[in-house]
């Protein structure tokens, strides 16, 4: 454990917002039309995934539920930790015209999963903010009771889109991918643990490499979906596996936990220390860009990140005290 964290979680994280700020979205920076490639969007996916399922795990994993002091001690904990620096980082980007205010104001109260155009970017911390409103719901009760409620809310969510044909369609990938993590975290903590932890689950990282690199040769639909559902086992699996061999380097375990601690914000503040970085562009697209992102601007982002998280959880600690 590095300060009660798993080593291999913490890199996991590093590793899904790395894929995002430092391939992804550098890549429609660098104006590459294939940003939007099945194989970049599968690999987004795996990314992203892998961060909402461990969300979803280690809070199902901490959290039962039990009773109404639990529930309200789990919101006070998600609000404090995520939506003022959330607001603060929608604001920004809305101020800097990156993202529409109507869109904004629907992200900020958690309602744009639901109800088409998202914000860009902040779509997902808003989809997590409504995962984490229905949490002590899901959670709550024996298995099949989590099992009835899980398939009740991906039921509500096809409802809507039936309805009204508002649902931004990512929501459906990633609400499946945190119910699972939930009901895994509340029934099968430890089995899930070793699986993922398993040697033998490299099998399933060997057949995540060999699809991604049929998606990338033929863009099937279906084995785009396979690979990115694979990717979520495989980051995790590797993660964790190759966990003992980092803490042979304390400066490598040392600058995991850096990265990981400041990951959360490093996703909420990138596109605004990028927008600043590329009012100094050495060239207006193309590899140049790529790698003034990548050398100058990731870097850069998780610098500010740490600073910024440092300060917040100054200021909550003070508040607490």
């Amino acid at each position: 454990m590095t300060q009660g964290r798993i080593l291999g979680f913490d890199l996991t994280r590093v590793v899904s917002i790395f894929v995002v700020i430092g391939i992804y979205h550098n890549l429609a920076y660098a104006g590459f039309g294939f940003s939007e490639a099945p194989f970049v969007l599968s690999l987004v996916y795996s990314s992203l995934g892998s961060f909402t399922f461990l969300s979803a795990y280690l809070l199902s994993s901490k959290y039962k539920f039990t009773n109404k002091e639990e529930i309200v001690t789990f919101y006070k904990k998600r609000v404090l930790r995520i939506w003022p620096l959330f607001a603060f980082s929608s604001i920004a980007l809305w101020l800097i015209h990156f993202n529409q205010l109507i869109p904004t104001l629907k992200g900020l109260v958690g309602l744009s999963p639901f109800w088409a155009p998202a914000p860009i970017t902040m779509w997902y911390v808003a989809m997590l903010i409504s995962l984490y409103v229905l949490t002590p719901f899901v959670v709550r009760g024996p298995l099949k009771v989590q099992l009835l409620k899980a398939v009740m809310v991906m039921t509500i969510v096809g409802g809507i889109q039936l309805a009204f044909g508002s649902v931004v369609p990512k929501t459906f990938n990633y609400y499946m991918v945190y119910l699972i993590g939930l009901i895994l975290g509340a029934n099968f903590k430890e089995k899930t643990m070793a699986f993922l932890s398993s040697k033998k689950t490299l099998v399933v990282s060997c057949m995540w490499m060999i699809l991604f690199v049929i998606v990338f040769k033929t863009a099937n639909p279906v084995l785009k979906s396979l690979t990115g559902v694979l990717g979520i086992i495989a980051i995790i699996n590797l993660s964790i596996i190759i966990t003992p061999k980092i803490r042979e380097h304390s400066f490598l375990e040392k600058s995991i936990t850096f990265l990981a601690y400041s990951s959360f914000c490093a996703y909420l503040f990138h596109r605004e220390v990028i927008w600043a970085l590329l009012h100094f562009r050495f060239s207006d697209n193309g590899w140049p860009i790529f790698f003034e992102v990548l050398i100058i601007g990731v870097p850069l982002t998780f610098i500010f990140a740490y600073i910024v998280q440092r300060i917040y959880d100054n200021v909550l600690h003070r508040l607490k005290n």
